[in-house]
């Protein structure tokens, strides 16, 4: 088994202004940056912790063959792109979704063959079978104030869902930071918001301010995030290398309740 990150996350869910002002008020545009580097450094920390996505991207799995099930890591899954294989003749054949399930529920995400079905036979060759999906606990989100549509790739919604929303930057308006709101007018990749099942889609008016997200993040993750990276950032050089790379305990107590075992 292996599982390679496609794509990396297209925003953090805590934004440079967050992160300086948390910073005792840093304003230095010189530090802009660092800071920066720190925001991606802690999330990714903390994804290690929690054996979780915290941004949504695109993972691939790669599999010598067809297992019972297919397990997949770093939840929660949102949707599956592709399930290709390599047939008995060695050509790549992709899968229909309707001959497969997938299970979104769990902690870890799973793929099964549908009511009736079986995998197909593939060829004994690493790497015969790969399978494309979305996992992450917040989805990027970009807003179109002329359409009130939203593009979020792969956000793995259905008409009627509720969809929480957040942002570290502002919402666009129309939208309220921490909303509950119902999908519609589904695409694989973009939606409406209604303020109820089935309602009118909501009058977004701005884009907003970005990073905005799909989905809820915890406000334990966020803290712990930016102790880590407050921690890196007083402690730059008067501790070793060992201290410096040490996690503040209380960031580790704040991403227990959320961490899930190694898949």
């Amino acid at each position: 088994m292996n599982i390679r990150e496609v794509t990396l996350p297209t925003a953090e869910p805590i934004s440079l202004v967050e992160a300086k002002t948390h910073l005792k008020g840093v304003v230095a545009v010189s530090e802009d940056a660092l800071i920066a580097g720190l925001i991606g450094t802690a999330r990714e920390q903390a994804e290690a912790l929690l054996n979780r996505a915290i941004v949504a991207r695109t993972w691939e799995k790669l599999l010598d063959r067809f297992p019972d099930a297919i397990e997949l890591p770093w939840a929660p899954v949102r949707s599956v792109i592709s399930l290709k294989y390599l047939d008995a003749n060695g050509a790549q054949q992709t899968l229909s979704p309707a001959s497969y399930t997938v299970d979104k529920q769990r902690d870890a995400g799973w793929i099964v063959p549908a009511y009736g079905l079986g995998w197909p036979v593939t060829r004994c060759d690493i790497n015969a079978v790969r399978v494309r999906y979305v996992a992450g606990m917040a989805i990027p989100f970009t807003a179109n104030a002329g359409t009130d549509f939203l593009t979020a790739t792969g956000h793995g919604y259905a008409n009627d869902d509720e969809v929480p929303v957040f942002t570290a930057g502002a919402m666009p308006a129309g939208l309220a930071d921490g909303g509950q709101y119902f999908a519609k007018a589904v695409t694989a990749d973009t939606l409406q918001l209604a303020a109820a099942a089935g309602g009118a889609a909501i009058d977004i008016t701005s884009a907003g301010t970005p990073p905005n997200f799909l989905g809820q993040l915890p406000k334990g993750i966020r803290t712990a995030m930016l102790l880590m990276l407050t921690h890196w950032y007083e402690h730059r050089s008067d501790v070793s290398e060992r201290q410096l790379y040490e996690m503040p305990k209380a960031a580790e107590d704040l991403l227990r309740p959320n961490s899930m075992l190694v898949i």
